[in-house]
C-alpha cells in the first residue's frame, strides 16, 4: 500500500516534464525575448504554482542587476528593482552565480525588497532565485516566490528553475548575438 507522498512523486514528475516542455515550445516558437521570457513567467505561476517571477540582467554599462521583466507587478515596481552585485539575496546569487532559497522572506534580515510589491506578508512566502548562466558566465538572475507549503519542494523547485535560467541564458545570449551581428552590418 502506497502513501500520498509516493503518488505525489509520479505527480510531481509529470508536472515537471510538462512545464519545461512548455517552456522549450515558447522559446523555438519565437525570436520576440520579451515576448517568450514573459511566456515563461506565465507558466512557471500557473504549472508550478510560483508566484511574483522576475527575470534580472546584468547591465554591465551601470553594472546593476536590473528587472527586465517581471510578473505580477506594476512599472513603477519593475523600475525599483535594480540591485548592486552581492546586494541582497539577488546580489548575492549574482556575484556568486549559486542558487539560493530562503524559506520565510518575512524572516530573512538580507531579503531586500526594493520593488515593495509584496505589501504585508501575513503567511510565510518562500523565495527562490537562481542564476542565468552561460558557458560560465552569470548574465543574471531568475526569482519566484513560492506560498510555503507541506507539499513543496524547494530542492525540486531549484532544480528545475535552474534548468529553466539555463534556457534562458540561452535566449539571452542569442539575442545578444543577433543585436551584435546587426549592429555588424550598419
Amino acid at each position: 500500500m502506497s502513501n500520498g507522498s509516493e503518488r505525489q512523486l509520479p505527480n510531481r514528475r509529470v508536472l515537471e516534464l510538462s512545464t519545461l516542455y512548455e517552456i522549450s515550445k515558447i522559446l523555438g516558437s519565437s525570436l520576440d525575448l520579451e515576448r517568450s521570457l514573459t511566456g515563461i513567467l506565465r507558466i512557471l505561476n500557473s504549472f508550478m504554482g510560483m508566484r511574483k517571477g522576475t527575470i534580472l540582467l546584468y547591465d554591465a554599462q551601470t553594472k546593476e542587476l536590473c528587472i527586465r521583466l517581471a510578473l505580477g507587478m506594476t512599472p513603477e515596481e519593475i523600475a525599483r528593482g535594480k540591485y548592486q552585485v552581492g546586494e541582497g539575496i539577488l546580489g548575492k546569487v549574482m556575484q556568486h552565480g549559486l542558487p539560493m532559497v530562503i524559506p520565510d522572506i518575512g524572516q530573512e534580515p538580507e531579503f531586500v525588497d526594493r520593488t515593495r510589491s509584496r505589501g504585508d506578508l501575513t503567511q510565510p512566502v518562500g523565495f527562490i532565485a537562481v542564476p542565468i548562466k552561460v558557458s560560465g558566465e552569470t548574465l543574471g538572475v531568475l526569482s519566484v516566490d513560492r506560498l510555503f507549503a507541506e507539499e513543496v519542494s524547494f530542492e525540486e523547485d531549484v532544480r528545475v528553475l535552474t534548468i529553466v535560467a539555463s534556457l534562458i541564458g540561452q535566449a539571452v545570449n542569442l539575442q545578444q548575438h543577433v543585436m551584435r551581428e546587426r549592429e555588424g552590418l550598419l
